[in-house]
């Protein structure tokens, strides 16, 4: 479990690096709440000791996890190796990992699980993603590349976050 949760904090931090995010705004401050770690189960959340930063940016070798505030949204975002990536995704996501096609259920509010693709090349995967509720509140979790993201919205608006997520798929 401690190797795991190294692993994890070691990929949040390169996931950041270079992030081109903008700092956020002061009302941007995210809610009371603490909000689930990336290597919880799906089931029970701990609240995480990444400290909030005012942006998505300063991943690196040495700090592996990020948590800022993009947009109203509670991002946390941890590196990987790519090989281990995809088991913390599903550990932590809790998600099936099954083939799925057509419209995404996460764009009609509902909770949802597949691969995604850039619409640039859209026959190429780039990670997974997983919507679905976590205490009343839209959360999403993804992959690209080495990392692993999870974001949380103020609300229960699964749509709403669901287009956020494909207008900042890099956060």
């Amino acid at each position: 479990m401690a190797a795991a949760a190294l692993l994890a904090g070691l990929a949040a931090a390169w996931l950041m690096a270079g992030h081109g995010s903008r700092p956020s705004a002061a009302t941007d401050a995210p809610p009371a709440v603490a909000a689930p770690s990336l290597v919880s189960s799906p089931t029970v959340s701990t609240a995480t000791t990444v400290p909030l930063s005012r942006d998505c940016r300063g991943l690196s070798p040495t700090r592996r996890d990020v948590r800022c505030v993009v947009d109203g949204i509670d991002l946390e975002v941890r590196l990987f190796t790519p090989a281990s990536v995809a088991a913390a995704y599903r550990r932590a996501a809790g998600a099936d990992v099954a083939a799925r096609s057509g419209t995404p259920a996460c764009a009609r509010g509902v909770a949802d699980e597949r691969a995604w693709s850039a619409p640039a090349s859209p026959g190429a995967a780039v990670g997974r993603y997983r919507c679905r509720f976590e205490r009343g509140r839209a959360a999403m979790w993804w992959t690209r590349g080495d990392r692993l993201v999870h974001a949380v919205a103020r609300d229960g608006d699964l749509a709403g976050l669901f287009s956020w997520w494909r207008a900042h798929p890099s956060e």
